[in-house]
């Protein structure tokens, strides 16, 4: 039950007898020869100021309309293993009540709760209640100055618990003045230019239809006692303010018990300290320790913004075609160029295409790649926190991204570098002085049956200069997926290996049946080019396409002529073609299908097909030079036979220039029937010497075209 305001104080001390334990917490009774009820324990220099009942006044002693004798204030303070007490300042006794006290950081500046009548003289002159009020003091060189009621009290109501700030310029009271919510609720003024403000009450976040008693300041974070029903009696709170609003935390038991549990103080920002409780039988003071566990081998955080730095590594150049870039397509989400930053909104499962298109004429040129991307919370304690503060500057920290699938998460741990420590969801901090600081968040649970334990850690900068925030946020590299397994391709764009050449083709139409060159589908493009067939074996289809390219840009001009002919779904495509590789050096070498008919110097399309390739290697490999040599059997005059060899070597290299070969790099000879290879007494054999023979020229001695 609780009981008077006037009467009752609580607090937790080091010291001996009665311990109590849980995972958070060691809370031992603090044992020292004092009779009488002792609690609301305030730090003055080395010492603590509690309140007290002990019966040592002589003459008489007044009782207050409870019963209860009068608090006075006692200093304890603790000499080897044991504690001693005497009485606190003669300026702060009177007749009746006088306490609890509190103090400002250098102990200079006192505000102490009394009865507002003081002298039992004038008893039959006041009013039958004698409500409680505060009163101000200040110490110098003399002592203590005269304690002087502030303006607020009024014989009406009772204004009693004081915390006053470290500065001294704002006090936290308790009263039961007229507007609160209800019973005792906590208010605050605040000194402006010497004078003491109007109070302000809390509000309705801290205040309840309770009682709300005992505040204190433990660094800037205010703590109270309430007894709005949690576990029994008075508990205890913290208030952590989150981006202006305030939130109340209940402090777990053993701190806060079925009993009456009040007025926390601490010097170690909550590692340690003092609390006051009856769950001994009366109100005494209690010693509390916060049980840190060790955390190991903690993993530096991973960002799980999903903010990244996304490109292709191996896209192809654009030859510098203004009109063509890339566009990325997120499912459904587009951004434009070789790299992009983008923000993924959440975990899930991505579709990703990346194409070249046509900025004039809106079309897609080219497929480049896709991808399936899925995304997923890192295994991780996660730390949501700025990545840099004002030294000074009070910031919100908080676990609520943490993802540990499995686990049953009991409590989370924090531990700053400059010494700080926190059991808290949402501990509230701020750094003294500019630097870096390690803060590590550990997470204690259970995880299929078994004890769990797990840690992440950050860093914090500290600064007095200004500060931008990133809008991104931390930027990865796309190759972050590639190492992670994340990423799978499923259309990789291809590159030259040592057996094969990548190269480009425009794509008209596709059908599952082959076409006739009579079609109307093929006859527009067969008017002006060559339209090749391939078969694609894994999709059992035919694919129509005009021309091969090595780079890809150098297809646009033929894309927007097939494109303007009505071909609006032409598109570019790359494959793997098998490559001149193997091919000597300064020797000599045919190809297969390069030939002629008789007495023919055009070149067929079996034959350009296979010269549109010798193309591509030409263009690849631009330090070689070619010598091309024609040659005839012996059938016929043999000057007409030297005459055709010309003609046929001088068609070849023409059409390699016409294909943008430079003439410079290109020998032609006509050798007609002077250097026959096989047998001319047979067909087989004759037709083995109508050959064109070719040669890749170069100063450099090398085996092979590829090295």
């Amino acid at each position: 039950m609780v009981k008077s305001i006037l009467t009752y104080i609580a607090i937790c001390i080091s010291g001996f007898g009665l311990s109590q334990e849980s995972s958070q917490y060691t809370v031992e009774k603090l044992v020292f020869p004092m009779n009488g009820e002792v609690y609301a324990p305030a730090f003055w220099d080395s010492s603590l100021v509690v309140c007290g009942t002990r019966k040592d006044r002589i003459g008489r002693t007044l009782l207050d309309k409870n019963g209860k004798e009068p608090i006075d204030l006692y200093e304890i303070v603790k000499e080897g293993e044991a504690y001693v007490y005497q009485r606190f300042d003669p300026a702060f006794r009177s007749d009746f009540h006088d306490g609890p006290i509190s103090f400002n950081a250098d102990g200079s500046h006192c505000i102490i709760s009394r009865n507002l009548r003081l002298d039992q003289r004038f008893k039959a002159s006041q009013p039958e209640d004698n409500f409680l009020g505060l009163f101000e003091s200040f110490r110098d060189s003399s002592g203590w100055s005269e304690p002087i009621p502030l303006e607020i009290n009024n014989s009406n109501y009772s204004c009693t618990h004081p915390a006053l700030s470290a500065d001294g310029k704002t006090v936290v009271f308790s009263s039961n003045m007229p507007g609160g919510m209800g019973g005792f609720d906590l208010w605050k003024i605040e000194k402006v230019e010497g004078k003491w403000s109007k109070p302000i009450n809390l509000g309705k976040e801290i205040n309840t239809s309770g009682n709300e008693f005992f505040p204190t300041w433990i660094e800037n974070t205010l703590h109270f006692s309430s007894n709005r029903g949690e576990l029994g009696g008075l508990d205890i709170y913290r208030v952590d303010v989150i981006d202006g609003i305030p939130s109340v935390n209940l402090l777990a038991e053993p701190i806060s018990s079925n009993n009456d549990d009040f007025n926390l103080i601490s010097r170690t920002n909550g590692r340690s300290g003092y609390f006051s409780s009856n769950r001994s039988g009366e109100d005494q003071l209690w010693s509390f320790v916060r049980n840190f566990p060790t955390f190991e081998n903690c993993d530096s955080l991973v960002n799980d913004d999903f903010c990244y730095t996304l490109y292709e590594e191996t896209a192809y150049e654009l030859g510098g075609i203004s009109s063509l870039t890339y566009q990325w397509d997120i499912n459904g989400v587009k951004q434009y160029g070789y790299e992009i930053d983008y923000c993924f909104p959440s975990p899930g499962i991505y579709e990703i295409s990346v194409d070249i298109i046509d900025t004039i004429i809106k079309k897609t040129y080219a497929n480049q790649a896709s991808y399936t991307l899925e995304l997923s919370y890192e295994e991780q304690p996660y730390i949501s926190s700025p990545d840099s503060v004002q030294v000074g500057q009070r910031f919100s920290l908080n676990p609520d991204k943490t993802y540990l699938p499995g686990v049953e998460i009991e409590e989370y741990y924090w531990l700053f570098s400059d010494g700080a420590t926190y059991i808290s969801n949402r501990p509230t901090h701020s750094f003294k002085q500019e630097g870096a600081y390690e803060v590590i968040l550990g997470v204690v649970g259970t995880k299929n049956g078994e004890p769990f334990k797990d840690c992440s850690y950050k860093y914090i900068v500290a600064t007095n200069d200004s500060i931008s925030q990133n809008a991104l946020g931390v930027v990865k590299s796309m190759g972050a997926f590639e190492n992670d397994e994340t990423m799978r391709e499923n259309n990789p764009p291809m590159q030259n290996t040592d057996s094969t050449l990548v190269v480009h083709s425009i794509e008209i139409a596709s059908s599952d049946e082959e076409l006739p060159d009579s079609s109307e589908v093929l006859a527009p493009a067969l008017n002006n080019y060559i339209v090749n067939t391939l078969f694609d074996t894994e999709d059992s289809v035919y694919i129509y396409s005009v021309g091969e390219w090595m780079n890809i840009s150098d297809a646009h001009d033929t894309w927007l002529d097939l494109v303007e002919m009505g071909y609006e779904e032409a598109i570019v495509f790359s494959r793997e073609k098998e490559a001149l590789s193997g091919l000597p050096l300064n020797e000599s070498f045919t190809l297969e299908d390069v030939k002629f008919e008789t007495n023919k110097w055009e070149i067929n399309p079996a034959a350009e097909k296979r010269l549109q390739f010798l193309v591509l290697l030409l263009k690849e490999f631009d330090h070689v030079k070619l010598m091309i040599s024609a040659h005839t059997d012996d059938v016929g005059d043999k000057e007409d036979n030297l005459i055709l060899s010309e003609k046929r070597a001088k068609a070849i290299s023409d059409y390699l220039a016409n294909a943008g070969i430079s003439t410079d790099r290109l020998v032609s000879e006509g050798l007609g029937e002077t250097q026959p290879k096989f047998s001319n007494e047979t067909e087989e054999g004759r037709a083995k010497n109508r050959r064109v023979e070719f040669e890749l020229m170069t100063t450099e001695k090398v085996e092979n075209v590829n090295d």
